[in-house]
C-alpha cells in the first residue's frame, strides 16, 4: 500500500497504477477509497477495461449512473488506433448504448469485432460468411450477451469449447443481471463462465449466493426475518442483558462509547447483569487496528464486562449484508446459549439491529433496539447527492426494519422519534432515552492555571469547543461569529478542544481571516485530561448547522458542559433546543445565522450574571434530569415490562424500613 501511495504521488497519471491501488483496498475491505480509486483510473483512461468493469460495478452499487455515462462517453477516443481495444469495447459501448465507440470498432475492428457490429446493427439477423463455425459462435455469444438475450448467448456459448468461450464478455452479463437484481438468470451463465474457469472463486462465490438478495431488493422488499420461534432455545437468566453495540472501551472513547458505558454502569447499578457484546468484526475492521493482533474474550473496564464476538484476526465483510447477518446471528446465538440472556438489546446502526432481532426471533426471546442516530442521514447531511440515491433508501429501510420488528425501542431524542414513526415503526413502543452524564465526574472546578498560562489565555473569558471537528458542528459558523466580535473588543479568545476531519481546514479558515491571535487549537487531548481544559472556558457554544442529523441526533458534550456549570450557546436545531431551554438553562441562537450567535456571545460576553445564572441553572437540571442513573432506572423499567427481573433488592418503606439493620 505504502509503495503504491508513493508511486500515485510521482505518477498521478498512471491508470493501472489506480487500478492496482484500487484492487489492494478492495481486498481490505475498503471499499469507498477502492471506488474513489478505480473512479481516477478511469478518469486517467477511459479504455483501461479491467478498471472500468471495477468501477462500474461500485458505481452501480452506489446508483451513479450519471459518472458511469459521463465516464463511457470518453470511451470512442479511448479505442481509436488501439487495435487490441476494439473487441473488448463492444462489452461496454453495445449495452450503454455508446454508438460513437460502436462505429469506431466498425472502422478499425477485426474481422469478429466487425461481425459483433454487424450482427448488433442487424438486431441478429447479418450472415457472418466470413467466418468459421467457431468464430461465428463467439461473435453471436459476444452480442447475445451484450444486449442480454441470455437463452441465446447460453445456447451458442455451449457449442463452443472451454477455451473459446469469450469470459470476460460473459462475466460482464452477468455482473449486469446482477445489478439489475435478474438473480434468476445469473445461474445460468455463471455455470458456462465456470465451465470455462472452474476455479473462479468470483464465480463460485456468486452462484453459492445467487439467491441472496441484494441491497436494491432489500429496500424494496425488506429484511427478511425469520419465524419466531414457538419455545425458547434455553431457560433464560430473567436479568441477563446482552448489549450490542458497534465499538466501546478501550478501543473507542468518544460519544458513542461514553454513552454506552454509562448506560452500561447504570443498568448494572439496578440489579441487572447486563453485559456488552462487540458485533461480528469489531474492532479489526476499523482502520486503526487492522494489524492487531490476536485480542482477549472479555475486556473489564470499571466493573462492566464486554465481551468479544472477534477475538482473531480477520474482516467481516458486510455485503451481502444478510450473509453478514447470518454469521452474526450463528455466533451470537452460540454467545447467548452459552450467557443465558432473557433479552437482546442493540445499538446503533441497523447491523447490530437486525442481528438482534433474527437472534432473539430464532430464540424465542424479546429484542430492544436502540437508534443513537441514523448513519444515512449523517452521511447524507454532507452529500446531499448521496441522499437521493439507492444506497440511501436502503439503509433507511433497514433502520426502519430493525425497528419495526424489534419488541420495543429506545431513541435518542424526540425528533428521532418523530423520524422513526414518519418511517412506519409504532410510536407506542418507542421510548426516549436521552444522553445524560456522570455529574460526579463532571462538576465545577477551579482554573487550571498553568494550563491557561500554556496557551496564552490568562486573563481572557474563554469560548471553548470540546468535541469533534466536524463540518456539520458549525464551527465555521463560530469563526464567522468570533471575527465579527473581534473587531469590537479584544477581552476573549476561542478555545477548541479536539480533532476531526475538518480540523486543517478550520485551522485554514482562521489563518484566512487573520485570527490566528484570537483562536487556540489544541488537537485531540487525552479523555482523562478533558476536564482540565474545561475548567478553562466560560462559555461553550454548540452552533450545529441546520442539517437533518443536526436536527435529529444529540451531542454528549453539551450535557458535560452544563454539568461543569458553563454557560451553552446552541443552535436552535431541533435536537438541541429539547436541551437548552433559552434563557433558563443557556442561550438558543437561530441555527446557521452568524449574526445571531454573535449576539448570543456578546450578551454572555458583557453580562457576567447572566453567565453564572445559566450555568448554574444547566448543573441543577442535568444532575436532576440527565443523570445516567436515572436513565439507567428507565431502561430497567422497559425491561421490566419485557418480562425480565431485576436482582437488586426491593426498596422497604415504612414501618418495613425501620426493621433493616
Amino acid at each position: 500500500m505504502d509503495l503504491l501511495r508513493r508511486s500515485l504521488r510521482d505518477m498521478p497519471n498512471d491508470s493501472l497504477l489506480w487500478m492496482s491501488y484500487g484492487n489492494r483496498l478492495q481486498s481490505d475491505g475498503r471499499f469507498d477509497p477502492a471506488y474513489i480509486a478505480f473512479n481516477n483510473a478511469v478518469e486517467v483512461d477511459a479504455g483501461n477495461f479491467a478498471a472500468l468493469e471495477s468501477f462500474i460495478a461500485m458505481a452501480a452499487s452506489r446508483q451513479e449512473f450519471s459518472r458511469v455515462r459521463e465516464v463511457l462517453t470518453r470511451l470512442p477516443e479511448a479505442i481509436k488506433g488501439r487495435p487490441h481495444r476494439l473487441l473488448p469495447s463492444l462489452d461496454f459501448s453495445i449495452p450503454n448504448r455508446i454508438d460513437e465507440a460502436v462505429d469506431v470498432v466498425a472502422r478499425e475492428g477485426d474481422m469478429i469485432a466487425q461481425a459483433v457490429v454487424e450482427l448488433h446493427r442487424s438486431d441478429g439477423q447479418a450472415t457472418l460468411e466470413d467466418l468459421d463455425e467457431v468464430e461465428t459462435a463467439q461473435a453471436r455469444a459476444i452480442f447475445c450477451l451484450a444486449r442480454g438475450r441470455r437463452a441465446a448467448a447460453i445456447e451458442t456459448i455451449r457449442q463452443l469449447p472451454e477455451d473459446k468461450v469469450p469470459v470476460t464478455s460473459l462475466r460482464l452479463a452477468i455482473r449486469r443481471e446482477l445489478a439489475r437484481d435478474q438473480h434468476d438468470a445469473a445461474p445460468g451463465l455463471l455455470s458456462e463462465y465456470l465451465r470455462a474457469r472452474p476455479d473462479d472463486a468470483w464465480a463460485k462465490n456468486k452462484l453459492r449466493v445467487g439467491k441472496v438478495r441484494s441491497d436494491h431488493q432489500l429496500a424494496q422488499s425488506g429484511f427478511p426475518f425469520p419465524p419466531a420461534a414457538e419455545i425458547r432455545s434455553y431457560s433464560p437468566q430473567q436479568n441477563k442483558v446482552a448489549y450490542l453495540l458497534h465499538n466501546s472501551l478501550p478501543y473507542h472513547s468518544a460519544g458513542y462509547s461514553t454513552r454506552t458505558h454509562g448506560l452500561l454502569s447504570a443498568v448494572r447499578q439496578q440489579g441487572w447483569d447486563m453485559v456488552g457484546v462487540t458485533r461480528l468484526g469489531y474492532p479489526y475492521d476499523m482502520p486503526q487496528y487492522k494489524e492487531l493482533g490476536p485480542i482477549q474474550a472479555i475486556d473489564i473496564v470499571n466493573g462492566v464486562p464486554y465481551h468479544r464476538l472477534s477475538t482473531e484476526p480477520g474482516l467481516e465483510m458486510k455485503k451481502p449484508i444478510q450473509q453478514y447477518v447470518d454469521r452474526y446471528v450463528e455466533r451470537l446465538k452460540v454467545f447467548a446459549e452459552d450467557e443465558k440472556p432473557f433479552l437482546l438489546h442493540a445499538a446503533s446502526n441497523h447491523w447490530n439491529g437486525l442481528a438482534a432481532v433474527s437472534a432473539a426471533l430464532q430464540l424465542g426471546l424479546p429484542s430492544v433496539y436502540e437508534v443513537r442516530g441514523l448513519w444515512e442521514v449523517t452521511r447524507g447531511s454532507r452529500d446531499p447527492e448521496w441522499a437521493s440515491g439507492g444506497m440511501y433508501r436502503f439503509m433507511a429501510r433497514m433502520e426502519a426494519d430493525a425497528a419495526s420488528n424489534a419488541t420495543h425501542v429506545l431513541a435518542i431524542t424526540h425528533a428521532l422519534k418523530s423520524e422513526l414513526i414518519a418511517r412506519g415503526v409504532d410510536g407506542e413502543k418507542i421510548t426516549v432515552v436521552p444522553n445524560g452524564v456522570d455529574s460526579s465526574r463532571f462538576r465545577r472546578r477551579e482554573r487550571d492555571r498553568e494550563l491557561a498560562q500554556s496557551l496564552g489565555i490568562n486573563n481572557k473569558t474563554v469560548i471553548g469547543y470540546v468535541g469533534s471537528i466536524l463540518d456539520y458542528e458549525g464551527l465555521g459558523l463560530l469563526i464567522e461569529s468570533a471575527g465579527k466580535i473581534a473587531s469590537e473588543r479584544d477581552d476573549f479568545v476561542v478555545l477548541l478542544v479536539g480533532d476531526g476531519a475538518e480540523l486543517e481546514k478550520f485551522r485554514t479558515e482562521v489563518e484566512i481571516a487573520g485570527l490566528q491571535h484570537l483562536f487556540r487549537f489544541t488537537g485531540r487531548v487525552p479523555h482523562e485530561e478533558v476536564e482540565r481544559y474545561y475548567s478553562l472556558i466560560d462559555i461553550t457554544p454548540f452552533p450545529r448547522l441546520p442539517l437533518p442529523v443536526c436536527e435529529m441526533v444529540s451531542p454528549l458534550k453539551p450535557f458535560e458542559a452544563m454539568s461543569m456549570e458553563k454557560a451553552v450557546v446552541a443552535s436552535d436545531v431541533a435536537a438541541l433546543a429539547e436541551i437548552v431551554r433559552h434563557g433558563e438553562t443557556g442561550l438558543l441562537h437561530e441555527k446557521g445565522n452568524a449574526d445571531s450567535l454573535a449576539t448570543a456571545l456578546r450578551q454572555l460576553l458583557d453580562n457576567h450574571e447572566l453567565r453564572s445564572r445559566l450555568a448554574v441553572n444547566g448543573r441543577r437540571w442535568v444532575t436532576e434530569e440527565r443523570q445516567w442513573s436515572q436513565l439507567g432506572r428507565t431502561i430497567s423499567d422497559i425491561y421490566e415490562s419485557l418480562g425480565g427481573r431485576s436482582s437488586a433488592p426491593a426498596v422497604l418503606t415504612g414501618a418495613a424500613a425501620l426493621r433493616v439493620p
